[in-house]
C-alpha cells in the first residue's frame, strides 16, 4: 500500500498552483482543504473597502463555525496589505482584526499609499506574532517600538522614534531580531552622527538592510573616532538629497565592507546652487571636486558588491556637476566591476534619460547653469557615459537609453548581441527630443531573441512595431527585417509604459509567441488603429439605421490559452488619425471584459466617457481579454498616470 504524500510535500506541490486551480483542487480532495486554506489566506490583498468588508464578514461567520483554532481561516492570515487609503480602521476595527487573525505578521497599506493622521492608531497589547511595525502606527507615548522590539524583524520609522535609544542601557539588545530597518531623517529631527550609528548598531546586530530615506544639511558632522564593521549588513540604501559631510561616504564603506546591494537615489531639485557656500569660485569647484571623488570611492570600496542602483528623481541640471556619472559609467565597463550582476541606471528619465549630459563651460556662472538655456553647452560623448561595457555578465539590467544609442545597446536591440545570462532587462527610452536618430521602432521579437534566458522584459517610451528598425540601421541597409516565429518560453512578466502599439494583433501575436507569461502590465499605453477597430458586439450583421444601441469600439488581446496570474492595466487608450492634420484623437478606454472561456464567467466594468474627445454617446469603449483565467485584473479608468482607481475582480 502506497504512503500518503508528507503535508509539506503537497504544498510545496499546490504552492505553484493559481488561486483558480486552489478552488478547483479544494473541491475534488477534502483532505486538502487545510493545505488550500493556508496558501489562500497566508498572503491576502485587499484593494477596496467592499472587498475588506466582505473579508472580514467571511473571517467571522467561518470563525462562528469552526471548533478548531487552528483550523479557522483568520489563522490562516500572515500578511495581509491594504492597497487603497479610503480603508481608515478605528481601534476598535484594528482590535477586531487583531482577534479574527492573531498569527498575522504584517499588516500594513501597501508603500504607495498615502497615510494621514486619520489612519494612525496607538498601541494596544495581543501583536503576538507581529514582525512588522505597521505605517499606520501612532507612538506618540513611545509603546510601539519598546513593546514590540523584541520580536520586529522590519522597521519603518522616523529617526525621532529612536530617539530614546542613548539613553537605553540594557545588557541585551533592543532590536535581536531586526534585519531591516529604514529611516526617515528630515530637517526638524535630531541630528545623527557616527557615534549614534555605532550605538544602532548595538542594538541591531542581526541587521542586513538599511534605508536612510533623507539627509539634511545639517546631518553628518562628526568623526571616525572608535568604530567597528558591521559585517552582516548587505544591503544600504541612501537617498541623498543634499551636500553632507564627506566623512559618511568614508564611514559607510567602511562600516559596512560586506555590502553586496548599494542603491543612491539622489533627490536633489536647486540646492547645490544655493547652498551656504563661499562665493570663491574657486573654492566652490575644489568642493565640487571632491564631493564627487568621495561617492566614487565609496561606490567603488565596495568589493562584494553585486547589485548597484542609482535613480536621479531631480529636475534641475545642477546635481550634475556634482556626482561622478561619468567615472561611474566608465568604472562600471572594467574588469574591477565585473562582479556586479544586477545594474540598474536610471540617472534623469524625467529630462532626457541620461541622453543629453551637459559638460558646462567654466566662464558660465551658476545661475546660468541652473537656469534653461541649452545653447553653449558641450555634450559628452557617448561612449564616455557608457556604463555597458560588462553588459555580457549582467543578469538583470535597468536603464535609461540615450538617445543615441551605444554600442553594445545597438546590436541588442537590432538582434545581433546575444546575452545568455540576461534574466531581467527593462529600458527606458526618452520620447522627448525629436532627433532624426531616435530609435523610432523596436521589435520585441529581436530582444528576446538576443535574450534566451529572459523572464522580465519591461519597456518604455518605445514605439513598437513587428516590423520596426531605428533609422540608424535603415542606412546600414538593413531596410528589410524578417518577421520572427520563434516561441519564447522563457518570458514570464512583460510590462510596457508610455509605449506605441503599432498594430491592432501585435499583443495578441507576441503573448501567443510567450506562453508561459502570467503578468501582464500595460500603463499609459496608446493604440494605433491600423485596421478599424469597430467591431459589432451584439450581432453579426449590419444593424439598422433606426438601431439606437451602441457601437462598441474594442481592442482585442485574444490569448485562450494563457493563465495570467495578474493583468494590469492602467490609463490605456486608441489613437486614431482626426481630421485635423495637426494631432491625434485620444479616446480612453473605459471599459475592461474579462472572459473565462472554462465557465464563461464573464466581469464587466462600465464607467461614463469621462474626458473622451469624441463626445458621442453612442460610442463605447472596450477592452476584450480572452484567455483561460485571470487570478487578478487591475484597471484604472483615470487617463493620467496618477493617483489610481483599481478594480478588483
Amino acid at each position: 500500500m502506497a504512503l500518503p504524500l508528507p503535508i509539506e510535500v503537497i504544498e510545496n506541490i499546490l504552492g505553484n498552483l493559481s488561486a483558480n486551480e486552489l478552488f478547483y483542487v479544494s473541491t475534488i480532495c477534502k483532505a486538502w482543504n487545510k493545505s488550500v486554506s493556508r496558501l489562500l489566506y497566508r498572503f491576502v490583498d485587499i484593494y477596496t473597502t467592499r472587498q475588506y468588508r466582505a473579508f472580514i464578514h467571511g473571517l467571522k461567520s467561518h470563525s462562528d463555525r469552526v471548533v478548531p483554532k487552528m483550523e479557522k481561516n483568520g489563522h490562516q492570515v500572515r500578511h495581509l496589505i491594504l492597497h487603497t487609503c479610503n480603508i481608515m480602521l478605528s481601534a476598535s476595527q484594528v482590535k477586531t482584526l487583531k482577534n479574527l487573525c492573531p498569527m498575522i505578521n504584517e499588516f500594513d497599506y501597501a508603500p504607495h499609499v498615502p497615510i494621514t493622521d486619520e489612519h494612525l492608531c496607538y498601541f494596544m497589547p495581543g501583536w503576538d506574532h507581529l514582525t512588522t511595525l505597521p505605517s499606520w502606527h501612532e507612538d506618540k507615548h513611545k509603546n510601539w517600538i519598546p513593546k514590540l522590539g523584541g520580536q520586529l524583524t522590519h522597521i519603518y520609522c522616523f529617526i525621532e522614534e529612536l530617539a530614546f535609544l542613548p539613553s537605553f542601557i540594557n545588557s541585551t539588545p533592543l532590536f535581536p531580531c531586526l534585519v531591516d530597518l529604514k529611516l526617515s531623517l528630515h530637517y526638524v529631527g535630531p541630528p545623527i552622527s557616527v557615534s549614534w550609528m555605532e550605538m544602532l548598531d548595538d542594538q541591531c546586530p542581526a541587521l542586513t538592510s538599511l534605508d536612510m530615506e533623507f539627509m539634511s544639511y545639517d546631518i553628518g558632522s562628526g568623526t571616525m573616532g572608535d568604530w567597528k564593521p558591521a559585517e552582516n549588513l548587505r544591503t544600504l540604501r541612501w537617498r541623498i538629497d543634499s551636500l553632507v559631510d564627506y566623512i559618511w561616504y568614508t564611514y559607510l564603506s567602511r562600516k559596512y565592507p560586506n555590502v553586496r546591494e548599494l542603491e543612491l537615489q539622489i533627490g536633489v531639485d536647486d540646492f547645490f546652487e544655493d547652498f551656504p557656500s563661499p562665493n570663491d569660485q574657486e573654492k566652490k569647484e575644489l568642493m565640487r571636486i571632491a564631493h564627487k571623488d568621495s561617492i566614487f570611492n565609496m561606490v567603488t570600496n565596495f568589493q562584494q558588491l553585486t547589485s548597484f542602483k542609482i535613480i536621479v528623481e531631480s529636475k534641475q541640471r545642477s546635481y550634475r556637476k556634482w556626482y561622478p556619472f561619468v567615472e561611474l559609467a566608465s568604472w562600471l565597463g572594467t574588469p574591477a566591476a565585473i562582479h556586479i550582476k544586477k545594474l540598474f541606471w536610471r540617472t534623469d528619465i524625467f529630462q532626457s534619460g541620461f541622453s543629453i549630459p551637459w559638460t558646462y563651460a567654466a566662464e558660465e556662472s551658476d545661475d546660468e547653469d541652473a537656469n534653461e538655456g541649452d545653447s553653449g553647452h558641450t555634450m559628452v560623448a557617448v561612449d564616455d557615459l557608457d556604463p555597458l561595457g560588462n553588459i555580457n555578465a549582467l543578469e538583470e539590467l535597468a536603464y535609461d537609453v540615450p538617445i543615441q544609442l551605444p554600442g553594445s545597446m545597438t546590436k541588442l536591440c537590432a538582434g545581433t548581441l546575444v546575452l545568455e545570462n540576461l534574466t531581467s532587462l527593462e529600458l527606458f527610452f526618452s520620447r522627448k527630443y525629436k532627433d532624426p536618430n531616435t530609435w523610432e521602432h523596436l521589435d520585441m521579437n529581436m530582444l528576446l531573441h538576443g535574450c534566451p534566458h529572459l523572464k522580465t522584459l519591461g519597456l518604455a517610451g518605445v514605439n513598437s512595431a513587428v516590423e520596426g528598425v531605428s533609422p540608424q540601421h535603415s542606412q546600414q541597409g538593413m531596410d528589410q527585417p524578417q518577421k520572427h516565429q520563434r516561441i519564447h518560453s522563457r518570458l514570464t512578466h512583460l510590462r510596457l509604459h508610455h509605449a506605441i502599439i503599432n498594430d491592432d494583433d501585435y499583443l495578441t501575436d507576441m503573448l501567443k509567441r510567450c506562453p508561459n507569461v502570467t503578468k501582464l502590465k500595460l500603463y499609459d499605453c496608446r493604440i494605433y488603429q491600423r485596421h478599424t477597430l469597430e467591431r459589432q458586439q451584439t450581432q453579426q450583421t449590419q444593424p439598422d439605421n433606426n438601431d439606437k444601441r451602441p457601437t462598441i469600439r474594442a481592442y482585442t488581446i485574444d490569448i485562450p490559452d494563457h493563465c495570467l496570474s495578474l493583468v494590469d492595466i492602467r490609463a490605456l487608450r486608441l489613437m486614431n488619425f482626426a481630421d485635423a492634420p495637426r494631432g491625434y484623437l485620444f479616446d480612453t478606454l473605459q471599459l475592461v471584459r474579462l472572459i473565462r472561456p472554462e465557465n464563461l464567467a464573464r466581469t464587466t466594468y462600465q464607467k461614463d466617457n469621462i474626458g473622451v474627445l469624441d463626445q458621442n454617446e453612442n460610442n463605447r469603449y472596450m477592452v476584450q481579454l480572452s484567455c483561460r483565467y485571470a487570478d487578478k485584473v487591475i484597471f484604472d479608468v483615470n487617463a493620467s498616470f496618477g493617483d489610481s482607481l483599481y478594480h478588483e475582480y
